[in-house]
């Protein structure tokens, strides 16, 4: 991928050293959640598709359930896909150059 090549080697996060990893198990469950989301949309729009070929997209009540439960999936996914991202990049604000601890504000926040 990042060497062009179908056959080199890609580094693991093994090769990491531990104290520059991020949170392993908010980021792997964030993506999830992010794909699976996203293969529930495209599932609907391909249970609706059919529904219309079928000539039944007015009368089918699943369809109507599925869109209905589906209405925030695209925010949620987009939150999901945030976290995957903010919380991915940790502990760095800038890889390798700027630690998240080092970037942060010496001014308190006014109550």
């Amino acid at each position: 991928m990042l060497k062009h090549s179908l056959d080199a080697p890609l580094a693991g996060l093994d090769t990491v050293p531990r104290e520059n990893w991020p949170p392993v198990p908010i980021t792997f469950w964030s993506f999830r959640i992010m794909v699976a989301l996203g293969f529930l949309m495209l599932g609907l729009g391909l249970f609706s598709l059919v529904m219309r070929w079928r000539g039944r997209l007015s009368e089918s009540r699943p369809l109507h359930w599925y869109a209905l439960m589906m209405g925030p999936a695209g925010f949620v996914a987009v939150l999901a896909g945030w976290v995957t991202t903010e919380t991915g990049r940790q502990p760095f604000t800038v890889f390798g150059l700027l630690r998240t601890a080092d970037s942060v504000s010496p001014l308190a926040a006014r109550p």
